[in-house]
């Protein structure tokens, strides 16, 4: 087995993917039973002055609600990788 990131799921290791990916499974299980789309970008966030910037950042997001999980970036108040950082309305979505 390697000990190398999968590009295809750059949070496939660790506990911030664990908690990344906990924290995914929860919200997409409780927003499919309300009929709600999800939609779950990697990469630098589309958040206005967000702080999720890395390639393997998370930003989960529907019609309301945009939120993004520091995977890769340095969170800026000190806890650890996989933190929510960024979160805001959809405007117009």
């Amino acid at each position: 087995m390697s000990n190398t990131t999968s590009r295809r799921n750059p949070v496939s290791r660790g506990r911030a993917g664990a908690i990344a990916s906990s924290t995914l499974v929860l919200l997409l299980g409780s927003t499919t039973d309300a009929g709600a789309a999800v939609e779950v970008v990697a990469g630098p966030t589309r958040i206005p002055d967000g702080e999720a910037m890395s390639a393997g950042d998370l930003t989960v997001s529907n019609e309301h609600l945009a939120f993004a999980l520091a995977v890769q970036s340095p969170v800026p108040y000190g806890v650890p990788r996989g933190a929510l950082v960024d979160l805001a309305p959809v405007l117009d979505g």
